[in-house]
């Protein structure tokens, strides 16, 4: 019985280690790896190393081929009828619900 209890707690907290702190259990991973490179866009398209006047459009051509799920396209095209500031806040509001940490994205081009 005892051997069974430590077996149980050991597997749990191997579970429970395995998250990402502040990851939404019922987020389904595809959603949370779109997230992911929506929060690390700039970096992962490669738009820092080019002209700032560019990144925009170069993170959103990478950003139509990395998307996988429906949800984040549904997501990312909300954030067109929004203004910079409030994008900011969805983006993050949205990183922090998947469980994505650090967010570089969510100030970009927020004014802030």
């Amino acid at each position: 019985m005892r051997l069974a209890l430590i077996a149980a707690l050991t597997c749990s907290c191997l579970v429970g280690c395995d998250r990402s702190e502040g990851a939404s259990t019922n987020v389904p991973a595809a959603y949370r790896a779109d997230i992911e490179n929506l929060c690390h866009a700039e970096e992962r398209s490669g738009a820092l190393e080019q002209d700032e006047s560019t990144r925009q459009m170069l993170v959103a051509s990478w950003l139509a081929n990395a998307v996988q799920t429906d949800e984040a396209r549904e997501f990312l095209a909300g954030l067109a009828a929004v203004a910079p500031a409030e994008k900011a806040k969805r983006r993050a509001a949205e990183a922090k619900r998947a469980g994505v940490d650090p967010c570089p994205i969510a100030n970009v081009w927020s004014g802030s």
